[in-house]
């Protein structure tokens, strides 16, 4: 429970402890990134209400800025919210991945090590 009191009591946008941080903009990050000769995979795009956000438009704007995959696998998408993003994935022609999204213990036993995985062929994709 220490990691939910720190987040409830100090660390959540009306905690005690609470700092802004800055983020770079999704489409100058990618950018960035690719500069750098990295690989660029938004991690699990629909959890938490942010399909409202990165819609299939702005998925695919950022496929033409390089972006090279989507988290499809992720505990906190469904299994619509996985075919439809399968489906953007397949569309734009980017490579889907898997994530347990493990934070190490303190976290929801749903997210444990190895719950969801990327494919063999399509980790050589990103890789590639």
């Amino acid at each position: 429970q220490h990691r939910d009191e720190a987040f409830n009591g100090w660390l959540n946008t009306r905690g005690k402890a609470y700092v802004e941080r800055y983020a770079a903009p999704l489409v100058e990050a990618v950018q960035l990134v690719q500069s750098a000769g990295g690989r660029t995979v938004v991690a699990h795009p629909w959890s938490r209400g942010s399909h409202r956000v990165l819609t299939p438009d702005v998925i695919a704007e950022l496929q033409q800025v390089g972006l090279d995959g989507i988290e499809v696998d992720h505990n906190d998408h469904d299994e619509a919210a996985r075919a439809a993003l399968r489906g953007i994935a397949a569309d734009l022609d980017l490579v889907v991945t898997g994530s347990s999204d493990y934070h190490g213990t303190g976290k929801s036993a749903a997210f444990g090590l190895g719950a969801n995985l990327t494919a063999p062929d399509q980790l050589e994709r990103l890789l590639g």
